[in-house]
């Protein structure tokens, strides 16, 4: 049983070698840009919020 987990680990490991890594890279690139695309606009929200919270603080301020 054990000598079975290890062979599953080397190929786990293979997988990630600098070969294979590319394809898995090119594979997963489609779905990389979709979330990295929603992360940059969901962070700019955020900022846009933050800047018009200050400019309401500073207003009220003054």
């Amino acid at each position: 049983m054990s000598s079975l987990k290890d062979s599953e680990e080397q190929t786990s490991l293979w997988l990630v070698m600098p070969g294979r890594w590319e394809v898995a890279e090119r594979e997963a690139g489609s779905r990389g840009e979709q979330f990295l695309g929603s992360l940059v606009c969901f962070s700019r929200q955020v900022r846009r919020r933050r800047g018009e919270e200050r400019r309401e603080g500073g207003g009220e301020a003054q």
